[in-house]
């Protein structure tokens, strides 16, 4: 199973691709596992991949960088000193 996040019609919604079709999802399959339907349980909804815009599976709880303009992290990483 290819579990799947998509954009259609300015929602974004999950699903899983069987045979080059999204079948879509109730809910969030990454959400609650406890309880209920189980995250995995189908809408009834089917679309085209054509019709879809995949996305990343999942959103990122947070994002990481590194400030390549401070001099420390540049030389522990042993990074050039990008020039300005």
């Amino acid at each position: 199973m290819n579990i799947i996040r998509f954009w259609l019609s300015g929602d974004i919604k999950y699903g899983m691709i069987k045979d080059d079709v999204v079948h879509g999802f109730q809910e969030n399959p990454f959400g609650d596992f406890r309880g209920g339907s189980g995250p995995f349980s189908l809408d009834g909804s089917t679309y085209q991949m054509r019709e879809v815009k995949l996305l990343a599976p999942f959103t990122p709880s947070k994002y990481v960088g590194i400030g390549l303009n401070y001099r420390k992290p540049t030389k522990n990483l042993k990074i050039p000193i990008p020039e300005l």
